[in-house]
């Protein structure tokens, strides 16, 4: 058989549950099942990532593997923008878009993440239970869930935490701690307890500085969580003595020891779902192409595109789960000929279920950066070349020393959880300081160059008021990426502009903690820079630099009368059977 030849196995390829993808969501399903007894099928469009350049990326903080051609996924969104707003974005790329990356690889976007592990407001899933009428969603029965997959290990305990514990699930989460990171650099300590002694548990983060001691306020911690708490914390990070550490693993780990349970097929991208000729709404199997980099997300897309893959086809005997993300999930969905009218009807695609909610509701949180010099440069990572032949951290890192660079240095050394302003019931900012330069997601070739005396205090505005996000097709080709807009601000329906004013109020927090407490723009601030004034000029800031990379809802959870709910609480595809979705597209709104 020649090189990208489509051919068909003769075979029936059966298992009872056939999991689409291998992310958050994907990964804890297939292995829970697995060790349920269960047959599973595990399907990733991305390869297996385990190649050393890949596996030094996925484990190191701070090592960017979002850029690695084996564990990043490279989308492009906004694309309908206004014209005039599109080209005031300053990494915005003509023809394509804002650079939105992705995970791909076992674990998907896991393997690209900050790591931090942040549990979300009660409110969140009280709302959920309120608006489908399952009290199992209710906030109280939902942390039994986070207890049970965490694995708490703390640096040391400290007041504030006194009911927190280790508990035994499969997710290491550790508490990074400030003295084998922030406080081994004694200019930087000074630079940042002078900013932030203000805030709520400054004190404690002072005197902790003062004596070298830990400061590891847990957010997570159900004192913490209960009482809506805010000021500075410290969030726990998905990593063992660390590196880094999650559903990748997990899946590994439960395929070694369940092998006649659990099946891992990377390289494998879905296509679309095959239904029963006879009950037409049952979904019995996939059918999917094999071949490395066939999806046009992939770095190397280009490189492979006469590639047609081997098409194959699969059954499941009791359910398909689809766990692909926000934009993977209805795209596939959509290729399948379940979504809206008018949608499918514009690609040819034969409709088999009508649900209009399948790519609408888009959501994510806003985010943005003050960037200053420091009179100082900073230690960490000093000496580190980031995995090039020789590296003393590397070397260093591979003896698993807990105070190596790679291991205990975290370029964030402080978090702070803030309301943008006092109505607000539930806290929605998180401003944390970090040394470097980000601003937003570049891609390499469009990197501004930075210095080593930089500084970034961070913002991040969550629980977004704009649902009016959507994900639509490109072509009916599977090997497309889908067509993905945001709308935010006024482009979406945030009529009253709340997450403006969120985001406003933020920079402005972050602005005066760099400047030392006092309003404008810091001495030696870089990003937005003294030529920023007042309010409508970190408006337009604002506008033209933020990003994300939070995606969710495009699947919303609803009951069957809601005419855009797309699965009803236990994760079923309405007007179907055999069918499910266990990824961030089902939040009714973006916790």
């Amino acid at each position: 058989m020649s090189k990208g030849e489509i051919h068909l196995q003769s075979q029936r390829d059966e298992f009872e549950f056939i999991v689409v993808g291998s992310g958050a969501g994907g990964a804890p399903v297939a292995a829970n099942l697995a060790k349920a007894g269960r047959r599973v099928l595990l399907l990733e469009a991305g390869g297996d990532g385990n190649n050393s350049r890949s596996r030094f990326k996925y484990s190191v903080p701070g090592s960017n593997p979002r850029l690695d051609p084996e564990l990043g996924w490279v989308y492009w969104v906004n694309s309908r923008a206004k014209q005039q707003d599109r080209e005031k974005q300053h990494f915005y790329v003509p023809g394509k878009g804002l650079y939105y990356p992705r995970g791909t690889s076992l674990g998907g976007s896991t393997t690209v993440n900050a790591m931090i592990a942040l549990y979300p407001d009660n409110g969140d899933w009280d709302a959920i239970a309120a608006l489908t009428g399952d009290r199992s969603w209710e906030s109280s029965a939902m942390r039994t869930y986070f207890e049970r997959l965490e694995n708490v290990r703390y640096v040391q305990p400290q007041e504030g935490n006194p009911e927190r514990h280790g508990f035994n699930g499969w997710l290491p989460l550790e508490m990074a701690g400030t003295k084998r990171n922030l406080f081994k650099d004694k200019w930087l300590t000074r630079y940042v307890v002078s900013r932030v002694r203000g805030e709520t548990n400054g004190e404690l983060f002072e005197r902790a500085a003062a004596t070298g001691s830990e400061f590891s306020i847990d957010p997570n911690s159900w004192s913490f969580v209960s009482r809506r708490g805010t000021g500075l914390a410290d969030p726990p990070r998905a990593s063992d003595n660390g590196a880094r550490s999650g559903p990748r693993k997990l899946l590994l780990d439960t395929a070694a020891q369940l092998p006649d349970k659990l099946t891992i097929r990377t390289d494998c991208l879905v296509t679309s779902l095959l239904f029963d000729e006879r009950q037409t709404d049952r979904v019995i199997g996939v059918e999917y192409l094999e071949g490395a980099h066939l999806y046009a997300a992939s770095w190397l897309a280009e490189q492979f595109s006469s590639r047609t893959g081997i098409k194959r086809r699969v059954f499941a005997t009791r359910e398909v789960i689809v766990a692909a993300g926000a934009f993977n999930s209805p795209q596939l969905l959509m290729l399948s000929g379940i979504g809206p009218e008018a949608e499918l009807k514009k690609h040819g695609i034969p409709m088999r279920v009508r649900l209009e909610g399948v790519g609408k509701n888009l959501q994510d949180r806003l985010e943005t950066g003050v960037v200053c010099r420091l009179p100082f440069e900073p230690n960490a990572y000093k000496g580190c070349t980031w995995g090039e032949d020789g590296d003393p951290c590397l070397a260093e890192f591979e003896t698993n020393a807990p105070d190596g660079a790679y291991r205990s240095r975290l370029s964030r050394q402080m978090y702070i959880i803030k309301r943008s302003s006092e109505d607000r019931d539930e806290p929605n900012l998180v401003i944390f300081g970090f040394t470097g330069r980000f601003r937003g997601y570049y891609l390499p070739t469009r990197m501004p160059p930075a210095g080593k005396d930089e500084f970034t205090w961070f913002t991040l505005s969550g629980h977004t008021r704009n649902t009016g996000g959507q994900v639509t097709l490109k072509s009916a080709s599977p090997r497309d990426t889908p067509e993905i807009n945001f709308n935010n601000f006024e482009d979406g329906t945030d009529s009253r502009g709340e997450d403006l004013s969120a985001l406003l109020n933020g920079v402005k927090m972050a602005r005066r903690l760099a400047a030392g407490g006092v309003d404008g723009a810091a001495e030696g601030e870089i990003s937005p820079g003294p030529q920023c004034e007042n309010d409508n000029d970190l408006v337009q800031f604002i506008k033209n630099e933020a990003w994300g990379h939070h995606a969710s809802c495009t699947n919303k959870m609803g009951p069957a009368q809601d005419p855009m709910a797309v699965v009803d609480t236990r994760f079923r595809v309405h007007k179907t059977k055999g069918l499910r979705i266990v990824d961030a597209s089902v939040f009714p709104r973006i916790p």
